[in-house]
């Protein structure tokens, strides 16, 4: 199996192992207008604000949007 066919098989997830060596499809960071329509309503702007770099975390530490 190549690695440019993994998207024939998207009952996989999201990573791979091929010959030992695991790769992880790269996938498409959150917009700012997605992150903001999903962040609770009823908190405090600051609040808001540590929600949205909170998801920006999450996305670098899951190598979301090609970062490291």
């Amino acid at each position: 199996m190549k690695l440019n066919e993994l998207e024939d098989f998207p009952e996989l997830g999201n990573t791979i192992v091929i010959d030992g060596i695991e790769y992880v499809k790269k996938r498409e960071p959150l917009s700012d207008k997605e992150i903001t329509k999903n962040t609770p309503k009823l908190i405090h702007i600051g609040e808001r604000l540590a929600f949205h770099a909170g998801v920006r975390f999450a996305e670098r530490h899951h190598i979301i949007g090609g970062g490291e």
